[in-house]
């Protein structure tokens, strides 16, 4: 929220992938774009589409994530969910 102060605002669109992270700014981009006007505000101010141009570092994540990291993942959401109840 400090950037989107200093620069006095955020972009009108926002396109990602159906990333983990990106639910976030999903939602923080539609919030601040609430009261948008035109074609952009709102709802449409973010847009999830593919991406061809990252296929060798989501290929490292995929590997990394299936040979070491998913246990701890795991783990630490299950941690996370029995702390929580």
């Amino acid at each position: 929220m400090t950037a989107v102060k200093s620069i006095g605002g955020c972009r009108l669109v926002v396109r990602a992938e159906r990333g983990t992270e990106n639910s976030v700014v999903a939602i923080l981009q539609r919030y601040l774009t609430r009261d948008g006007k035109g074609n952009f505000g709102g709802e449409t101010s973010f847009l999830y589409g593919c991406s061809n141009n990252n296929q060798r570092i989501e290929c490292w994540w995929g590997m990394l994530r299936k040979h070491c990291c998913q246990f701890w993942m795991d783990y630490c959401c299950s941690t996370k969910t029995r702390w929580f109840l």
